[in-house]
């Protein structure tokens, strides 16, 4: 009888600390706190955010507000999983308005660093989708260590589909640290399914490549019925999405 005792004991504190450790996990504890002291709606912010990244909170607070006869349209500059089911009503799919949700809008210009491949390679990461929001590569600024703005740049631009052709965009000659115009708009480069590259020729020394995007959408074109930092409710002054 002892014996059993001892391995009901053991066994017991066994379970205890399984069921802690799995607590402490899953912040079982902190989850549960939300569930009771938070609403529905603060616990949807805190998940998914209010306007950034993903806007669930500000796509919700907007269906609220306004009567939604037909699906606005959302365009994210932050790159997430699809939100329209946050304010989707699925009988009037397919039916066009002229309301535009925009979140997280960074402004009629944008600046993006380049990523590093390799020594002289760099990638501009995400293409397929900034170019869904940006109309053009419209600068193109090359910082080296020395920050002369005298030294010229041999610089190729070329894409790498996914068959591994490559085909080059563009070979031009630009000086360093100085925002130079290179003017590459996104719908002429056909970069479906493939990446975006800029290649130096001629140095080792480049601290760091940066481009000016820019946007596809001016708010000036549109009138504002609701903003919420860099989030906006907006209605085009004609139809044409």
């Amino acid at each position: 009888m002892k014996r059993l005792n001892n391995n009901f004991i053991r066994n017991t504190i066994l379970v205890l600390l399984i069921i802690f450790f799995f607590s402490v996990k899953t912040n079982f504890v902190k989850n549960s706190h939300l569930i009771i002291s938070k609403n529905y709606d603060d616990r949807i912010n805190l998940a998914y955010g209010f306007c950034s990244p993903e806007g669930i909170g500000y796509l919700r607070s907007i269906k609220k507000k306004y009567e939604f006869k037909k699906n606005p349209k959302i365009i994210n500059y932050e790159h997430v999983p699809q939100n329209n089911w946050a304010i989707l009503n699925t009988q009037n799919i397919g039916q066009k308005t002229n309301k535009i949700i925009f979140l997280n809008y960074p402004g009629l210009e944008y600046n993006i660093d380049l990523n590093k491949i390799s020594r002289k390679k760099y990638e501009l990461k995400d293409v397929e989708f900034l170019a869904q929001n940006f109309e053009s590569i419209i600068n193109i600024k090359i910082l080296d260590n020395s920050y002369s703005k005298d030294k010229s740049i041999e610089l190729e631009v070329f894409t790498i589909d996914k068959s591994l052709n490559k085909k080059i965009i563009k070979n031009v000659i630009l000086k360093t640290n100085k925002n130079e115009i290179i003017n590459l708009i996104f719908n002429e480069l056909n970069l479906s399914e493939s990446k975006l590259f800029f290649k130096l020729n001629n140095s080792n020394e480049i601290k760091n490549i940066s481009l000016t995007l820019k946007n596809k959408y001016n708010l000036n074109d549109f009138k504002i019925l609701d903003e919420f930092e860099n989030c906006f409710f907006a209605e085009k002054l004609w139809l044409k999405l």
